[in-house]
């Protein structure tokens, strides 16, 4: 069965600017379709989006990338834990998410999207509201719209300990193949996977798997656009 898939490039800010570059060009080398940039902008807030970073940052939207607000600092205040959003109250989440969408707007980066550092902590009531600004949002396992939930299972790497730099890459290569049991899934790319040559080799694997396989990459908007138009045309015919 032909699949969609998305790629999404996390943690994309001046930190990590090179290392999601490179990811960039190494999908670039393979295909020329849209990816998904995962977009913080006060990363652990010592970095500002100007100059050359930002330039990079507004032609890869021009041309056809999905920009994704990616929390407002990707930190909390405890040295090491990037779960933005673990533990903070709806108020404060929503106070973040604020004023992420503000920072990046002002940059002239328009998100319509949303997935929380390390897929932990989300807001789906609030996001169920027009106020909110943000039309789609996610977790590890689906996409969800106002009024819709779509599978799309998120497959990744990790590079946190050498047990998970050891174990990932094989069971992401598993985790491909049950994702492409489903009409759509995603591919998680980190900066941090270029540091070492075992997670830099898997993640080139995935993507060459997925693109060999004949699944189509688009955005992970996309991946919800589809999902509604074919439960829309199911409805019609029954």
């Amino acid at each position: 069965m032909t699949a969609q898939f998305a790629i999404a490039i996390h943690d994309v800010a001046p930190s990590w600017l090179p290392e999601s570059q490179e990811w960039r060009s190494l999908i670039a080398e393979r295909t020329s379709a849209p990816v998904t940039l995962l977009v913080v902008p006060r990363f652990r807030l010592i970095d500002t989006w100007d100059g050359e970073n930002l330039d990079w940052l507004q032609r890869q939207v021009l041309t056809g990338d999905e920009p994704v607000l990616h929390g407002y600092t990707h930190a909390t205040d405890d040295p090491g834990d990037e779960r933005e959003f673990r533990g903070v109250s709806a108020l404060e989440a929503r106070g973040r998410v604020l004023a992420g969408l503000a920072a990046l707007r002002t940059m002239g980066v328009q998100p319509r999207g949303f997935i929380a550092p390390c897929y932990n902590g989300a807001c789906d009531r609030w996001f169920e509201s027009e106020r909110s600004g943000i039309a789609w949002w996610a977790t590890r396992l689906d996409l969800r719209t106002r009024g819709r939930v779509v599978t799309a299972p998120a497959i990744g790497l990790g590079s946190s300990t050498q047990t998970r730099r050891r174990m990932t890459p094989a069971a992401a290569l598993w985790g491909l193949r049950l994702a492409q049991r489903h009409a759509r899934y995603r591919i998680d790319l980190h900066p941090a996977d270029l540091r070492h040559d075992r997670l830099r080799s898997a993640g080139i694997e995935l993507i060459e798997r997925a693109l060999e396989s004949g699944d189509q990459l688009v955005t992970h908007e996309q991946l919800a656009a589809c999902a509604a138009d074919e439960a829309e045309a199911s409805a019609v015919a029954v």
